[in-house]
């Protein structure tokens, strides 16, 4: 079995749940799982205290997006930073992308969103994603 710290929002559940359900019943599902998670990842973003993501094995997607809503990410050897989403034509819906481009340079960000290729800790630590590898 393979270990993550996060690899997001279950695509193929969504897809089903927009299948078994009237369009407007889905769009409207799918509106209120996105305003959810985009109030809690601006909660841990904008908390008071400091807020550390220690990441291990995967962070795709939603699970990315929730490490960059924290203020430090320490990832062991073994991280891999990506959205796979992109692979699919859909975007990032958590805010990753405007906390990615306020955290990053311009450089990284592009490679980051225009490839959907995942980021290992040297070269994260290297950019700024990460604080410690």
């Amino acid at each position: 079995m393979k270990c993550g710290f996060c690899a997001g929002a279950d695509l193929r559940e969504l897809y089903q749940q927009s299948q078994t359900k009237g369009k407007l019943q889905a769009s409207r599902g799918v509106r209120d799982f996105l305003e959810r998670i985009h109030r809690v990842l601006n909660r841990i973003d904008s908390a008071p205290l400091t807020t550390i993501a220690a990441v291990h094995g995967v962070t795709f997607g939603g699970g990315f997006e929730l490490a960059l809503a924290c203020d430090l990410i320490i990832a062991d050897k073994m991280a891999r930073f990506c959205f796979p989403e992109l692979r699919l034509g859909l975007i990032p819906g958590f805010g990753g992308i405007p906390r990615l481009k306020r955290d990053l340079g311009n450089a990284f960000v592009r490679d980051l969103l225009l490839t959907g290729a995942a980021s290992m800790p040297p070269r994260a630590q290297q950019v700024g994603l990460v604080s410690r590898s």
